[in-house]
């Protein structure tokens, strides 16, 4: 989805761009490089912890079916959940700043 966020701000970018003053590329700029790096932050913090957490406990402790498994289970899935609801809703914005600039300036 990061990919996706970068390819739409791109193409609006690069659609609209005799019509965008310096303040709107800017701004459509900063949105998605601010949530790339937020993203990127997020994960590079986790990483050491995980790393962390799996030199120390035992694999017996990590089976999927036992209590701990489970609480690992939904620990990453509230954060890859995280990751692709930031992300979606940046596509949104873009989408809808597509949609009303295609509006304002046809082609």
């Amino acid at each position: 989805m990061g990919v996706g966020c970068v390819a739409l701000d791109g193409y609006v970018l690069h659609r609209y761009r005799q019509f965008l003053s310096a303040g709107w590329v800017l701004a459509l700029v900063a949105v998605v490089a601010v949530q790339v790096l937020y993203q990127v932050v997020q994960v590079l913090r986790v990483i050491p912890q995980i790393k962390e957490f799996d030199s120390i406990m035992p694999d017996e402790n990590l089976a999927p079916d036992s209590p701990l498994g489970e609480a690992i289970d939904a620990a990453v899935a509230r954060f890859v959940n995280k990751l692709f609801f930031s992300y979606g809703i940046t596509l949104g914005l873009l989408g809808v700043a597509a949609k009303l600039l295609s509006l304002r300036y046809p082609a």
